[in-house]
């Protein structure tokens, strides 16, 4: 799987699916149906985990299974229903624990703490704040779990960052990730699942099992990083996360159509208080104001690209997003310090 680009989402899923579900042929891997699972569940958890189905009888099986790389657990959740479901884990809120989700198949809505995200499979959705989360699914399901301890993550920043630093992990939110952003992370997950899965895994060694944990602790912060789930000084360093890029991106593809908060964070898969503070510190603009700007950048564009005598700068307002011509003319020289018509004689 060397080299897979970030198109071959699919790919790269499946890859990962098929090695997750190798877990299913270890011992400690059950397959059941609802009552059954449930109460494994429940038990699994400590407690802190209950399910629930619209129709029990429509539940086909609930598949768990685990196995540990030192003191990091991997955990395969697999689910064959044809009714609504929904798993509730109350986590206590100074826990201990980040959780990693790999979606491989199927798609389902997360809430926690008042926020709600979609997720399909090639996405990877972090839970790292206490308190009850929600996940709502209906339909086949698998998901491979990653739970790292917050404390061997914040060591292992250190050791990246030098002891000086003061940059801290810090979750607040959740948080979505694609699959082929964190390429080496899932890959490298995929491995050690794969050798762990035989009957003389390499991984198994006490020695290697130690640097293996250290190396999956450095790639789950790349992810992070990526996302802006670190701080350092109480700013968040680094490039933009994932989720603003990924919204930008929206922004460009609909740039004609009026756009709200609460799309843009659909499209971001975070909060609405996510996506607006994100925005002010990488932006230094709200998402809105951020949105402004670049419908007039590309109004810009097109006006110096036209012929004076047949352009119209009320369609080109239009077809950039703007419903209102004064309202277009005041910003666009608050923008740039000229009107719309000079910057069309300009050109």
């Amino acid at each position: 799987m060397q080299g897979v680009d970030n198109s071959d989402t699919g790919q790269l899923t499946e890859w990962l699916a098929a090695c997750t579900r190798q877990i299913s042929e270890r011992d400690r891997y059950v397959a059941s149906g609802f009552s059954a699972a449930r109460d494994r569940l429940l038990q699994y958890s400590g407690g802190v985990c209950t399910f629930m189905a619209t129709d029990p009888a429509k539940v086909s099986s609930i598949g768990i299974g685990d196995l540990a790389l030192s003191g990091t657990t991997f955990r395969f959740f697999n689910l064959h229903s044809t009714t609504e479901c929904r798993k509730v884990t109350d986590r206590k809120t100074d826990a201990g624990e980040v959780v990693f989700h790999w979606l491989t198949r199927g798609e389902l809505d997360v809430e926690q703490n008042g926020q709600r995200i979609h997720v399909h499979a090639g996405q990877i959705f972090v839970v790292g704040s206490g308190g009850a989360t929600t996940k709502h699914w209906r339909g086949d399901c698998e998901l491979l779990i990653v739970l790292a301890r917050k404390a061997d993550l914040q060591r292992a920043l250190m050791e990246d960052t030098g002891p000086g630093s003061h940059m801290q992990i810090d979750f607040n939110e959740l948080a979505v990730i694609d699959i082929p952003t964190a390429l080496a992370l899932t890959q490298f997950i995929g491995t050690v699942i794969s050798d762990m899965s035989q009957s003389m895994p390499v991984f198994k060694d006490e020695s290697i099992a130690r640097q293996a944990e250290r190396t999956l602790n450095l790639l789950l912060l790349k992810s992070l990083r990526q996302d802006g789930a670190l701080q350092a000084d109480g700013r968040r360093s680094g490039p933009a996360p994932y989720y603003i890029r990924r919204v930008e991106t929206y922004l460009r593809d609909h740039l004609k159509q009026a756009v709200t908060m609460d799309e843009m964070a659909e499209a971001a898969g975070v909060s609405v208080r996510t996506l607006y503070y994100g925005f002010k510190e990488f932006r230094e603009a709200s998402p809105m104001k951020y949105l402004k700007s670049i419908r007039l950048a590309e109004a810009r564009n097109v006006l110096l690209t036209l012929d004076p005598t047949h352009a119209r700068i009320g369609q080109i307002a239009a077809q950039c997003g703007y419903q209102s011509l004064s309202q277009f003319s005041r910003d666009y020289r608050t923008q740039f310090g000229e009107s719309a018509r000079d910057t069309l004689k300009r050109g």
